[in-house]
């Protein structure tokens, strides 16, 4: 398989949360789009590994993806590892994408700390000839970019418009219903951010936020990377700002 974009993140839920706007987005463009979870999400608070398994399934269908793969990593055990990398290097040779996405490195969950490294060297890795995965050719996508957690602690070095995505970007996220509350609804005795009103206002506020950088009403961050290459700077540069 031939991937545009593979987003990496270390449990289910993690892409569609920080980047499934974005993800919508690619799809609308006609851009063969996947995701991998490194984990099965087990140690969560909320839900178990087939109630998260059934819930990854219905988010797929959403994004009507062209490949996701759950490598079923150990879960709250994801650390930086020959044999951790070995199958990120399969999954990466297997799907064969050009640009990656996956965690930055500046986060607050060790797993996704863990995941940004891990997911830097594989793509490295992955392009050695003299590292064999058996009936596998090495593949290096051509570039790696990086999505951040609920706060946003930095610029983004780029933006996506989301805001037709929007509300699909919500169905996407509501569909993990054990993680998260239906927008709107309220858990006075939950246990975990996500599970929380807080959880809602806090991502609405950051894509409208992020959407006020480019001017539009809702957008989703990225960093890293090569500079973008333009075509048309205008239509990238001179995008109107709200007041």
């Amino acid at each position: 398989m031939n991937l545009d974009v593979l987003a990496i993140g270390a449990h289910p839920d993690d892409c569609e949360m920080f980047m499934g706007g974005s993800l919508l987005a690619f799809k609308a463009r006609g851009l063969a789009v996947g995701v991998c979870d490194l984990t099965r999400g087990e140690k969560s608070t909320y839900g178990d590994v087939p109630t998260r398994l059934a819930e990854r399934d219905r988010a797929t269908r959403l994004l009507a993806l062209d490949a996701r793969t759950t490598l079923a990593l150990p879960d709250g055990g994801l650390a930086n590892l020959p044999e951790q990398r070995l199958a990120v290097i399969q999954a990466l040779r297997e799907l064969r994408p050009r640009l990656v996405f996956t965690f930055a490195f500046e986060t607050r969950h060790p797993d996704h700390r863990a995941c940004a490294e891990i997911v830097r060297d594989a793509c490295f890795f992955s392009g050695l000839e003299k590292l064999p995965t058996p009936g596998q050719e090495p593949h290096r996508p051509e570039a790696l970019l990086h999505f951040m957690e609920h706060t946003l602690l930095e610029k983004p070095d780029f933006c996506v418009d989301i805001s037709a995505h929007w509300e699909a970007k919500v169905r996407l996220i509501e569909a993990y219903e054990s993680q998260v509350l239906p927008k709107g609804t309220r858990d006075d005795a939950t246990k975990t951010f996500i599970r929380s009103e807080d959880f809602w206002r806090v991502t609405e506020a950051r894509a409208a936020l992020t959407g006020n950088l480019i001017g539009v009403a809702y957008a989703e961050g990225f960093l890293g990377g090569p500079p973008p290459r333009l075509a048309d700077p205008l239509a990238a540069l001179a995008c109107p700002r709200t007041p």
